[in-house]
């Protein structure tokens, strides 16, 4: 009995398990692919503030839905970070700001949020997009909040939710004659934007999230034709000037506390002004601060208004992270989160201090340090 729960992977650890994970293992929900068949008008949409891994996934759904001869609608929102509006199939995206309209005139049948399972996650779109009666979402993280999530596929194993697209669009492209659906190939767009994805939740294959079947999916991607090296350039390693401008100055606010074990660092709303730049060329300077040696907690403030900064929480190696964010009415999980915190910039920033202490007392007693 002993030997045959071994054989069947019993007595391995969630790491182990998940390293001998293939493709294979990761299948689409019965209800999620019966939704998208049975639909004939979707809209498409990715959370707000959204990286390449929602538009990516966005962007490749989209495409094969209209493969399968469905009228779908992408939705995105204004100023996307550089890189976004690049990526194949971007220049059909939907603004937000039409979407009110759109909506009373199209009275489309289905929502699908993609890298997003809640409704509250796409800031301005939340009003319009609660008006549909049937909702589906596609996410591999399941983050706390105010809003429950909707049905779908969550699959917390996937490394990004452009391989749980890959996976859908394999099934709907096998056809079904019950729904009068033929066959259909992923195309090279549809690789290129799952591709870059893919490439971008994994940090470039550095983040712990990527595992074997991470560079499987990177295998048959790049096999359908993908410029690898075009994605790199133009949506991982790529500023404008007014960004640069921005990170020098972000740069120069790195504040370390606790024994240096925790960063904070913060963009304001004069810096906009001095460089010419936007907040979404601020994407990624978090990465920067995760990656100095010996911090362990990282926080990033936003200034989005008088006094309201938004908070971007990280890990670098063990804590949590989203009791943090949960203290102040936001959500994420373990390793990000991110909250709204209202005050003048050196009360929010003594008050992440004290939380990111605590959260690193826990990691400590844990670890019985």
């Amino acid at each position: 009995l002993l030997d045959d729960l071994a054989s069947k992977g019993e007595f391995l650890t969630a790491e182990e398990k998940k390293r001998q994970m293939t493709l294979d293992d990761l299948k689409p929900t019965p209800e999620l692919i019966r939704g998208l068949r049975e639909a004939k008008s979707v809209w498409v949409v990715p959370h707000h503030n959204p990286d390449p891994d929602a538009v990516g996934s966005a962007l490749a759904l989209g495409e094969a839905l209209r493969a399968m001869g469905r009228e779908v609608r992408v939705l995105s929102y204004p100023d996307p970070a550089l890189g976004l509006s690049d990526q194949p199939g971007y220049d059909r995206v939907t603004v937000s700001t039409d979407a009110e309209e759109l909506f009373a005139a199209e009275k489309p049948e289905l929502l699908v949020l993609v890298d997003c399972h809640r409704i509250d996650r796409t800031g301005p779109l939340e009003d319009t997009l609660g008006r549909f009666d049937k909702r589906l979402c596609v996410d591999h993280h399941l983050v706390s909040g105010r809003k429950a999530p909707e049905a779908g596929w969550v699959e917390e194993r996937s490394c990004s939710t452009c391989t749980l697209i890959y996976k859908v669009i394999e099934t709907l492209g096998a056809g079904d004659d019950a729904y009068g659906d033929d066959p259909f190939e992923m195309t090279v767009d549809m690789a290129t934007n799952l591709y870059a994805g893919l490439v971008t939740d994994t940090g470039g294959f550095r983040f712990s999230n990527t595992v074997p079947f991470s560079f499987e999916i990177a295998r048959r991607l790049s096999q359908k034709g993908v410029d690898t090296a075009w994605v790199a350039s133009t949506i991982l390693f790529r500023h404008r000037r007014q960004g640069v401008a921005m990170m020098q100055r972000v740069l120069a606010t790195f504040d370390y506390h606790v024994n240096d074990r925790v960063l904070l660092l913060h963009a304001t709303e004069e810096m906009l002004a001095e460089t010419g730049g936007s907040m979404s060329d601020t994407e990624g300077f978090v990465n920067i601060a995760t990656a100095v040696d010996g911090v362990c907690l990282v926080g990033f403030l936003k200034e989005i208004g008088a006094n309201v900064w938004r908070a971007s929480l990280r890990v670098c190696r063990q804590g949590n992270v989203q009791v943090v964010a949960a203290k102040y009415g936001g959500g994420g999980h373990q390793m990000a989160a991110g909250c709204t915190i209202e005050g003048e910039l050196d009360e929010v920033k003594a008050m992440l201090v004290d939380d990111l202490a605590e959260a690193l007392t826990l990691v400590d007693a844990d670890s019985g340090a």
